[in-house]
């Protein structure tokens, strides 16, 4: 990889993938889901229904991800030995609820990497070069 290609996007792009991101944008064969028995509440429930959800996304096959927020990806403690960005939701007793509870925190994960600072205006640095 070029390191043009490392650099961050503008403040105005990142905003637009931001908010062009969603669920549907993530491939679906670079996510595995895998289901356990919870320890949360539920009763007898977590003794009978595999609840617990753990969803992984493989970073070497996400080229959909800007470079600069997949180099961020890669040093988060969200990411396994394998190289996974690994996420997991024991929260409810529902199988389904917890799922979306990982997709949630997979795509915030995601957003969070992608977010660039916004550039300070000639204003802010005119009235810090005066004090």
């Amino acid at each position: 990889m070029s390191t043009a290609r490392q650099n961050p996007l503008s403040y105005d792009e990142a905003v637009t993938w931001i908010q062009q991101f969603s669920k549907s944008s993530i491939p679906r064969d670079q996510v595995t889901a895998s289901f356990s028995r919870s320890s949360g509440p539920g009763g007898q429930n977590v003794n009978k229904v595999n609840s617990k959800v753990s969803l992984r996304l493989q970073l070497d096959r996400a080229t959909w991800i800007p470079p600069h927020a997949l180099q961020k990806l890669k040093t988060s403690p969200l990411v396994n030995k394998a190289g996974e960005l690994q996420t997991t939701s024991d929260r409810t007793r529902s199988q389904g609820k917890n799922l979306q509870d990982c997709y949630d925190k997979l795509i915030q994960a995601i957003k969070q990497a992608v977010t660039v600072n916004r550039p300070a205006d000639l204003e802010a640095l005119a009235k810090i070069e005066k004090r």
